[in-house]
């Protein structure tokens, strides 16, 4: 049950950012496959022109009437604007933990199995929710490591425990420890409408 996952990864998450000897962890060390990634996915948005990631973006039209079948891949690489990219890339950074806790190899295997069974739940929607109307597009949600992200906002919410439920009060709202983490969390959601809030509940259900 989601209570007892707590009660454990409230003992377990805090020592899997300390090496023997108390020393806390810098950076990445400790997360190599969070580090690839946070890389990866930083240098492709800001290198890779708008015609290339337009290219890789999930296009269900281009991939049934032309065989692009790369893209049911290649639209969890770049993040289609920087806006986007700041919040995910904090999140990608914070959720580092996550491979500690769970090793590199296990993590690695989450870090693969999230964004294929999100992609997975996209195309199965684009199919069974296309309009009708002759010539309608297939719906092309937003692209980047949104199934990552999100399955470890789910990770985040069902085993990091709140340790400072009153950080911080604002205009009569108390903020807990893990407000901040939300927030970025629901501007990633919904920066682009419906074609953010797609693939961002799509990992909320892989992280599941």
């Amino acid at each position: 049950p989601p209570s007892a996952r707590r009660r454990v990864c409230a003992r377990a998450l805090p020592g899997a950012s300390a090496p023997p000897g108390g020393r806390t962890m810098d950076g990445f060390e400790g997360a190599p496959v969070s580090r690839l990634i946070f890389a990866g996915a930083g240098l492709a948005t800001l290198l890779l022109p708008a015609g290339v990631k337009d290219a890789l973006a999930l296009d269900l039209g281009a991939v049934l009437a032309r065989g692009e079948w790369w893209r049911l891949v290649t639209h969890h690489v770049a993040f289609d604007g920087l806006g986007s990219a700041a919040l995910g890339m904090i999140a990608l950074f914070r959720f580092k933990r996550f491979e500690r806790y769970m090793g590199s190899r296990k993590f690695c295997v989450f870090a693969m199995v999230a964004p294929a069974f999100s992609t997975a739940l996209l195309v199965g929607g684009a199919v069974l929710f296309r309009r009708r109307d002759e010539g309608a597009p297939f719906f092309k949600p937003a692209s980047g490591p949104y199934a990552l992200c999100f399955g470890m906002y789910w990770l985040f919410y069902a085993l990091v425990p709140v340790t400072r439920p009153k950080l911080v009060e604002i205009l009569g709202a108390r903020l807990s420890d893990k407000s901040f983490m939300y927030l970025i969390g629901a501007q990633l959601l919904a920066h682009a409408g419906a074609t953010s809030a797609a693939p961002a509940a799509a990992g909320l259900a892989a992280g599941a």
